[in-house]
């Protein structure tokens, strides 16, 4: 199987081990002696598990922490029935209760929204707000009435823009990659010194441990 279907063996194999972040890394780095890139995780791509994409393997969504399986077949289903995830916006719309705060924190901080061409720092700063609109909507939706105080426009959902921020630094994107996945996606701490590591002759710590 590893011969004649690498990118599917290999695909299974990350996907058996989606509890284990170190086994995971070590077959990345397997994937990557072989030629096979690891796409990143996106929510217009990934499954829950470990998907052949091309010539390459998409990260399944089911490594990132606080993101539940039934969450994200939900968002497949989605996907399918009314197309690709337009933005952040658009997501949170069409995913409704079944999302929480904690979940799309993660989501964000593992760069699942990165295709969708806003900035992590962002996403990062708005979307409480824009969960916290979405709520007040549909809850007024579904009572059908408003309060002595309250009026239509308040109900309504308000657009929040993006706010002018610098995107956060490769260290910090790799850092909260970590930190949500126990693995590095956009890069690793080591990728300036790997060319003078090999030179040397240096044995990977996955070796040594």
């Amino acid at each position: 199987l590893k011969c004649h279907y690498p990118k599917q063996y290999m695909a299974a194999l990350m996907t058996s081990v989606l509890d284990s972040a170190t086994k995971i890394s070590s077959y990345i780095a397997e994937c990557k002696e072989m030629g096979i890139p690891v796409l990143p995780p996106d929510v217009n791509h990934s499954d829950d598990h470990f998907t052949v994409e091309g010539d390459a393997i998409r990260f399944g969504l089911g490594a990132v922490k606080n993101v539940g399986r039934g969450l994200i077949r939900s968002m497949v289903a989605k996907r399918e029935e009314g197309g690709p995830f337009r933005s952040l916006e658009d997501f949170l719309q069409r995913m409704g209760d079944e999302l929480n705060k904690r979940a799309v924190e993660c989501l964000i901080k593992a760069g699942a929204f990165d295709s969708l061409g806003a900035k992590r720092s962002q996403l990062l700063e708005i979307y409480a707000a824009v969960m916290d609109s979405i709520a007040v909507e549909r809850r007024s939706n579904l009572e059908g009435q408003f309060d002595l105080f309250g009026s239509v426009e308040d109900s309504k959902y308000k657009e929040i823009p993006l706010p002018k921020k610098d995107e956060f630094s490769s260290r910090e994107l790799m850092a909260m990659e970590k930190e949500v996945t126990g693995l590095y996606l956009s890069g690793h701490p080591m990728d300036d010194y790997r060319a003078l590591s090999a030179k040397l002759g240096a044995a990977p710590i996955g070796a040594i441990m």
